[in-house]
Parts: structure tokens; C-alpha cells; sequence
């Protein structure tokens, strides 16, 4: 069950900052965001209390001889939420001087920036970052000095009005050995309050990124030394917004921002073994810009070329008509099956780019995804298993892979698609079908069609049949997360049932869908989830007393399989659509609830 990362911190008797810079430095336990509302998964809770417990142990003793403090301190910081607590210790405007009155008298204090929790754990790590000891006096006199600035920015740490900013950061008059150290403060999304301080360079949020670039930039530079601190140090130029063909302006002279934007680029004084200046760019996907990407001027003009193409996972096409034709074509050569639903998809992309077969889309990128994943596998275990998964030809320009479908003469459906690289990533441009073993070899290639193999999604028939020996695990948490974050996914008549009626009917459903699954192994669906590369099985929910031959699921409910637990974690619902496409990259679902028409 999820729990705040202000009460964890609590309960361990340690700073946000120390929990935050553990989590970072861990962050295969997923993503940490440095706010203390922001929600801890089970993972990370646990190793914060594995790290921390002689904290936590001290504070009980401390609580043990120190009986009185301790309740008082609980009574302030434990016990309170911490907005709560932020609200009785922040200024108010009707009780004490304006921001502007006291700067202009010179009378300003550090916290007036912004409620700071653990003032001596905050103090303590400054001093450390810069390897000597500083004081709440000499802060206070810097922000009253005429040194002090305030920069408005956003999460990718770009300039932009105080309006628009969810935070700020400060520029100290010290540095260490890497440069200025710069103060950061956050917003309280439910006040116009900020909080703080975390104590950083100046691109602090950039850092993991960077991290997960280097490999790319070292390669590219020709130097192992390069690392985190080194590329920080090199950006000589501030981070800017850009649209798709390379502007920070648009014609009528629109500054381009975080929303319109296709790209956040900036320039380094780090070399390409030809002497060429390297700069660095994120490139957005839907409403976030990943990265980091790394190449010279030239390199960022075809990354914009390539950003027009039309994508179907890790398959390129010049435009959506492309993509559309050589659907039509894979759909008249393969064995016919629904690859589209009879009521179309409100999708705002599809619409707009007009795709056809969105059932096929999804399936042919996922698949190729799936057979990249085995390649890397191969790579890393020589398990036989993962061996030919996508074959080269002998340049080493050409790819083909094996769709798992069967044409419509019983026999393997093979793809090939030239090679080029996007983000870092090999992908497979303008695809054509081959029709025979003889085409193969005109383009190069030393095997027949009978050498590929499909996807290995699962090794155990276990994997993909549903147990009913085991438990359902109906946590409180996932039911938060299905009844109220996901209320949208119900049918209309059950939007506006309350929260216990509703759960109750989920209750039964689930109970009745178990049922059925012992008389019917088939009932339960398996499917393949791609973000996470793991088997789930798909449990049909009727929430009224109704027939299945005639009617669909009213929704469709997500479970995670744990065998060393023996029980199903609820994980989401879905739609009946969303449904049928997650589960036929696996094989065409037969169950009759379960059809696309």
C-alpha cells in the first residue's frame, strides 16, 4: 500500500533531501519526485526503512527518555498531514510584512523563500556539498544582498514567468570543486506557497537523465572519462524550447514553450573524434520530452526529418498513408481475422492521422518490440531459446523478423525493413513483405524463412492459464486506483454509484468470474503487458446478473500473476477494446467475450 514520502520521512527521522538523493541513487525502484505529497510504491518504502532503521531506532529511543518531547514532537510533525503543518508555520500576508517590504529594508530571512522542514539536516548537507560549515546568517545576509536572483522554471529546468512556475531556484555565492551550488524550491500544487530546499548544480533534475545518455555521449566523443559532472560543466549555453523545424520562435514571432514544443536542445563544448561540437536535445512523446540524445548540429537537423516520419513501434514509414498501404497489403496476404472494431476508437491521433487496422498497428509494433527485447536477451544469456529472433543481412542493412502470423497458405509471415537508427534504438524503415526463400537471398541474406522464429512470451503453460487455487489479493490501494482514478472506464450508469456500492459490486463480480474460470480454464484471458515485458491475465467483469453468450464484460479487470505468493494482484481495468489488442500479441483470443466486433 502506497504511503507519503513526508510521513515516511517522519517515521524514519530523516530530511527530504536525504530521502530523495537514496531513492535517485536507487532508481530502479521507480521515479521519485522531491515533493513530500508525492506517493511512495512498496519498493522504495522498503528499502528507505532497510537504509534508515537505525534512524528510526533512535528516535525511539529518544522518544523512550525523552518521553515529553517526543509527544510534542509528534503531536506537530507525525501527526499532522504536512500541508497541515506547512500551514501553520508559513508567513500570511495578514500578519507579517510583504516579501517586497522586508527586501527593501534588508530584513529578509532564508525560510521567507519557502517552509523548510529539518533545518539542521538542511543546513548540515550544504555544508557538506561545499566542505565547509555555513550558517543560517550568512544565508540570510546573501538574500538581502544584491547577489541574489531569483529563476522561475519549469520541471526541464527552462526560464519562464513566476506566473507559470511551479518552482524556483537560487544561484549561491559558493562553489565547490564542480561549480555554483544552486538552493531549490517547489510549489505546493494546493497553495501559492513554496517549500524546500534542495541543494544542487544548476541542472539537478538533468542529472538522471544525463546518466542514462552516458554510454551514447562516450561513444560519440571517444572518451571513458566523460561522466555526469563533466557533461553539467560543458553546457555553455541555457536549455531553450524548439519546435519541429528547429526554431525557438514560431513566424509570428510566439516564443515556443513546453507545450508546443518538439524539442529541448542545448549546446555543449564537449568534440566529436572529427573536431565537430556535440549538443544534446530531448525529443517529446505525447506530453513529455525524453532523452537525452546527443550529436553534432547535422545530427539534430535529421533527428527533426525523422521526427515527421510515422512510427508503428519500431517500424518507420514516410507518412500515415505509408503505413496504411502496407497494412491493406499484410491484411489481403495474411489469414483473415477482425483487425479493426466495428465502433471505432475515439482516439484524437488516429483520428487525425486517419489510420487504418489499429488492431494490426499495435500488434506488429509490439511484436517486433517483443523480438528486439530476445535479441538483447540472446546477447546477454546465449539462451538458445532467444537465438535468430531478427537476422541481418550480409551489409548489415536489412533486418527480418518473423510477424507470428501465417499467410493465408498456412505458411511463416516474414517482414524485412531497412536499418536506422532513432533514438539510439535500431528501428526498421519502409518494410516490405518477402513472399519467398529466393527473395531472401537477392537481398543478401544467408538463411530461409523457415530460420526465424517467433516470440517466446511465455516458457511455462502455467504462465498463461489462470489458477484458481490461488487468492485474489483485493487491496485497498487498488481498489482506490480502479473505483476512483479509473471511475471514467465504467459504463455510464455506474459513474455515479458511490465508492462502497460500487466495490461491492466489483466484490461480486470478481467472486462469480472465479466461478466460471473453475469450469472454464479458457474464461481468463492471458495477455502481454510491453511496458512492463510481463504475462497478466484479463478476468471479465459483469457487474449486473446478466447472459455471456449475449452481452459483453462491462469491464475488463487486470491481474498480475505472483507464484511465489500463489495469489493476483488487481492492477487496473481496461476497456473491451484495449482488452482484445493487449491480448492477441500473445495469440487470437477465442473466448466469445472477448471480440474486437
Amino acid at each position: 500500500m502506497s504511503i507519503r514520502l513526508s510521513k515516511a520521512i517522519g517515521e524514519l527521522n530523516i530530511g527530504l533531501q536525504t530521502a530523495v538523493e537514496f531513492l535517485e541513487k536507487n532508481s530502479r525502484l521507480g521515479e521519485v519526485i522531491p515533493i513530500p505529497s508525492f506517493k511512495l510504491n512498496d519498493e522504495q518504502y522498503a528499502a528507505l526503512v532497510e537504509e534508515f532503521k537505525g534512524n528510526k531506532e533512535i528516535k525511539k529511543e529518544t522518544a523512550r527518555i525523552f518521553p515529553e518531547h517526543q509527544e510534542e514532537k509528534d503531536q506537530t510533525i507525525i501527526e499532522k498531514t504536512y500541508f497541515e503543518h506547512m500551514e501553520r508555520q508559513l508567513l500570511t500576508m495578514e500578519n507579517y510584512k510583504t516579501w517586497g517590504e522586508k527586501r527593501n529594508e534588508h530584513n529578509l530571512k532564508f525560510t521567507d523563500l519557502g517552509y523548510i522542514g529539518n533545518k539542521d539536516n538542511c543546513i548540515q548537507k550544504l555544508s557538506e556539498m561545499l566542505g565547509k560549515p555555513i550558517t543560517w546568517s550568512e544565508l540570510d545576509e546573501f538574500i538581502n544582498s544584491d547577489e541574489f536572483q531569483k529563476e522561475y522554471i519549469d520541471k526541464y529546468e527552462i526560464t519562464i514567468t513566476e506566473k507559470e512556475a511551479k518552482r524556483f531556484r537560487i544561484k549561491l555565492p559558493w562553489k565547490n570543486k564542480n561549480g555554483n551550488i544552486y538552493g531549490y524550491f517547489q510549489r505546493n500544487p494546493q497553495k501559492e506557497k513554496y517549500f524546500g530546499v534542495l541543494w544542487g548544480d544548476k541542472y539537478y533534475n538533468f542529472r538522471k537523465k544525463i546518466k542514462n545518455s552516458l554510454d551514447s555521449l562516450r561513444k560519440i566523443c571517444n572518451q571513458d572519462i566523460i561522466n555526469e559532472d563533466v557533461v553539467i560543466q560543458s553546457i555553455c549555453t541555457e536549455l531553450k524550447y524548439y519546435n519541429g523545424a528547429g526554431f525557438t520562435n514560431f513566424p509570428d514571432g510566439t516564443k515556443v514553450n513546453q507545450k508546443w514544443g518538439k524539442f529541448i536542445k542545448f549546446t555543449t563544448n564537449l568534440h566529436n573524434s572529427k573536431g565537430s561540437n556535440i549538443v544534446g536535445w530531448l525529443m517529446k512523446e505525447k506530453k513529455y520530452y525524453k532523452g537525452i540524445f546527443w550529436g553534432t548540429e547535422e545530427d539534430f537537423r535529421n533527428a527533426q526529418d525523422q521526427r515527421e516520419m510515422f512510427f508503428m513501434g519500431r517500424i518507420m514509414f514516410d507518412n500515415v498513408e505509408k503505413c496504411n498501404e502496407f497494412l491493406e497489403k499484410v491484411k489481403e496476404k495474411i489469414l483473415d481475422e477482425p483487425w479493426e472494431y466495428k465502433k471505432k476508437k475515439k482516439n484524437k491521433k488516429n483520428k487525425k492521422n486517419k489510420l487504418k487496422y489499429p488492431i494490426l498497428h499495435s500488434y506488429l509494433g509490439y511484436e517486433l518490440e517483443r523480438l528486439y527485447h530476445e535479441q538483447e536477451l540472446y546477447n546477454k544469456e546465449k539462451n538458445l531459446i532467444y537465438e535468430n529472433k531478427i537476422i541481418y543481412n550480409d551489409k548489415k542493412d536489412k533486418a527480418i523478423f518473423n510477424t507470428n502470423l501465417l499467410d493465408k497458405y498456412g505458411h511463416d509471415f516474414i517482414i524485412m525493413g531497412k536499418i536506422e537508427i532513432y533514438q539510439d534504438k535500431e528501428h526498421l524503415k519502409n518494410p516490405r513483405i518477402i513472399p519467398s526463400n529466393k527473395k531472401l537471398k537477392e537481398e543478401g541474406f544467408d538463411c530461409e524463412m523457415e530460420d526465424t522464429k517467433v516470440p517466446t512470451f511465455f516458457k511455462e503453460i502455467e504462465e498463461i492459464v489462470f489458477n484458481c487455487n490461488w487468492s485474489i489479493d483485493q487491496d485497498m490501494g487498488r481498489y482506490e486506483h480502479i473505483i476512483e482514478d479509473r471511475r471514467d472506464r465504467f459504463p455510464e450508469k455506474y459513474k455515479d454509484f458511490s465508492v462502497v456500492d460500487l466495490a461491492q459490486k466489483l466484490d461480486s463480480a470478481i467472486a462469480f468470474a472465479k466461478k466460471i474460470a473453475q469450469r472454464n480454464y479458457k474464461f481468463i484471458v492471458p495477455m502481454y503487458y510491453p511496458a512492463e515485458r510481463r504475462i497478466q491475465l484479463l478476468m471479465p467483469i459483469y457487474l449486473e446478473n446478466k447472459s455471456m453468450e449475449k452481452t459483453s464484460p462491462d469491464i475488463v479487470l487486470v491481474l498480475t500473476p505472483h507464484p511465489d505468493k500463489k495469489l493476483y494482484e488487481l492492477e487496473t481495468i481496461l476497456e473491451l477494446e484495449d482488452a482484445y489488442q493487449d491480448a492477441r500479441l500473445i495469440a487470437k483470443p477465442e473466448e466469445p467475450w472477448l471480440k474486437p466486433n
